[in-house]
């Protein structure tokens, strides 16, 4: 499972990176992005050369939904069933997109309680999580753009936090899993599978074979609450006074 995630990077940077369309934007750095806020996600817009940056709602509302609320129960979606599933098939074959990060959270239960962990590439650097988006009409007749993040079978080493993980695009196969014309069951299975490891490897996804790659850090509870949104949400525990 993904519920939270953190972006902190320069907007130059970000373009850089991911080749983005258009002049670089200053991002705001997010310490604690939580369901149903907006955040930056990464997409082909039609005819343009290059991917662009837009501002969706976190949490993927059909096309076909009644009301916007049900997007707070899709935050995520399996990648092994997503294109069985009416909510995300259309998606899976139309309309990927690429979530950018610089880490995600985990609660592991300890003593009784949640602890949360914040895991990160080791050395730190932009993640591009594998996400869907859909365009919702409101009863007022404005589009609401809304997007999920895919997840699989944790890797080893996040095993004892989740046995979920989001999937992780590796900067290979970022154009690949942008372009709509890889939508065959085959092609987008082998892009899954590219980008995450079977259980029991030591590899971790998308981060160019390196072994032992995640960094984790024990965290206050201050992450825990979604009104929280500062670099203090990312404070070891042990700096806890």
């Amino acid at each position: 499972m993904c519920g939270r995630y953190t972006l902190v990077v320069d907007g130059a940077e970000l373009w850089e990176e991911l080749g983005l369309d258009g002049p670089p934007e200053r991002v705001e750095a997010r310490y604690n992005i939580a369901p149903t806020q907006l955040a930056p996600v990464v997409g082909w817009r039609q005819g343009a050369p290059r991917p662009r940056l837009v501002r969706m709602r976190w949490g993927l509302v059909p096309s076909w939904a009644e009301d916007a609320g049900v997007g707070s129960r899709m935050i995520n979606a399996r990648s092994e069933t997503a294109a069985k599933k009416p909510a995300f098939r259309r998606a899976l074959a139309r309309r990927r997109c690429l979530v950018p990060a610089t880490g995600f959270f985990e609660w592991k239960p300890e003593g009784g309680r949640k602890t949360p962990y914040l895991i990160t590439p080791k050395g730190g650097g932009l993640v591009t999580l594998a996400g869907l988006w859909e365009r919702w009409l409101t009863p007022a007749k404005e589009r609401l753009f809304s997007y999920t993040i895919l997840t699989r079978a944790a890797c080893p080493e996040l095993e004892s936090l989740h046995s979920r993980m989001p999937v992780i695009i590796s900067s290979e196969a970022r154009d690949a899993w942008l372009d709509v014309a890889n939508s065959g069951a085959e092609q987008l299975a082998r892009l899954l599978s590219e980008s995450a490891p079977s259980r029991g490897e030591t590899i971790a996804p998308g981060l160019e074979g390196a072994r032992n790659v995640f960094c984790l850090r024990r965290l206050t509870a201050r992450v825990s609450s979604v009104k929280n949104d500062d670099v203090a949400c990312l404070a070891p525990a042990e700096d806890a006074r």
